[in-house]
């Protein structure tokens, strides 16, 4: 069991509303600055939407916490907040 989760588990995540390809990379540079981070996998980049698998070891309510505190000092991206977060998968979009 233990060899099932040595590279954290898998959480698919997606933000909406990312005006350029530079704040595309601050995202996942917060992703990559969480605690418990393992690994990032880009599944698709398109304007105004990036998805990523990200392996994570812990909850998803923690990894979406650490992920908000990282945005919050991000110029751009201050204002990203959860839109939606079903099993795995958590939605991040921009508010206005």
């Amino acid at each position: 069991m233990y060899k099932a989760f040595e590279d954290g588990i898998r959480y698919e995540v997606v933000a909406q509303g990312i005006p350029d390809y530079t704040l595309t990379i601050a995202f996942a540079d917060a992703i990559r600055n969480t605690q418990d981070f393992r690994s990032l996998k880009e599944v698709a980049v398109s304007a105004g939407q990036a998805r990523y698998y990200v392996y994570y070891m812990g909850r998803k309510g923690e990894l979406i916490d650490e992920i908000l505190n990282n945005l919050a000092s991000e110029e751009g991206l201050e204002s990203m907040n959860v839109i939606v977060s079903r099993g795995n998968a958590v939605v991040f979009g921009i508010e206005e």
